[in-house]
């Protein structure tokens, strides 16, 4: 991961939810195919309990697919959260890279 996008996903666990939902947004918006972004993304999401940050954050795995994502969506799903169909369509994002 390059500095840039280490910053960006610095940005992820920041206090302010908007800061939060921007970087996630950024991430969305550029794409960068990373496994470690795919972490980054997924233990945001997890920790997150903001339904707009969790939304962009789920949004954005599923334009960054890749394996590392997967238990975080799986987590997602098996809570039965509002999120659950976002998540199944990240997953299944993930078999189609």
């Amino acid at each position: 991961m390059n500095a840039t996008l280490k910053a960006v996903c610095t940005l992820l666990r920041n206090d302010n939810v908007e800061v939060r939902r921007s970087a996630a947004i950024v991430l969305d918006r550029i794409r960068p195919r990373d496994p470690s972004v795919s972490k980054a993304l997924g233990e945001a999401l997890i920790t997150c309990t903001d339904p707009q940050v969790r939304t962009s954050l789920l949004e954005a795995l599923q334009h960054n697919p890749h394996e590392q994502s997967i238990k975080y969506l799986l987590e997602v799903i098996s809570a039965g959260t509002v999120e659950e169909d976002a998540a199944l369509q990240a997953l299944a994002s993930i078999g189609q890279k």
